[in-house]
């Protein structure tokens, strides 16, 4: 019995078969691979649409908010969402962390100092 995990014993099978055969493998594995990143990178994507749910009953999505009315928290910051994510749009919710990790995206909240 081999003190080998099951990876190393395939890779010991591929490695007696012909140098031929085990450049066509590698090649159908970098394809596959190559595959599964592009899934997973895109998994997430509806037809390029961005916002998947908020106000879609409106033709177009516009807030406006008077700067005098801005709701600063007790750090004087207001964060305003820019994923189309958060609950509590548009202000921001933190969704974005989700959303981020989920499809490999770097957005986060514009946000507002006094």
């Amino acid at each position: 019995m081999s003190n080998f995990s099951p990876l190393h014993q395939a890779v010991d099978e591929v490695m007696k078969l012909s140098p031929t055969t085990q450049g066509v493998l590698g090649a159908v594995f970098v394809a596959q691979m190559s595959f599964v990143v592009l899934l997973v990178m895109t998994r997430k994507a509806k037809s390029g649409i961005i916002n998947p749910s908020i106000k879609k009953d409106k033709e177009k999505v516009v807030d406006m908010v008077n700067v005098a009315d801005v709701a600063f928290n007790d750090k004087g910051v207001a964060a305003y969402c820019r994923c189309w994510r958060s609950k509590t749009f548009p202000l921001c919710d933190g969704s974005h962390n989700a959303f981020n990790k989920e499809v490999g995206d770097n957005v986060a909240p514009l946000v507002l100092k006094k």
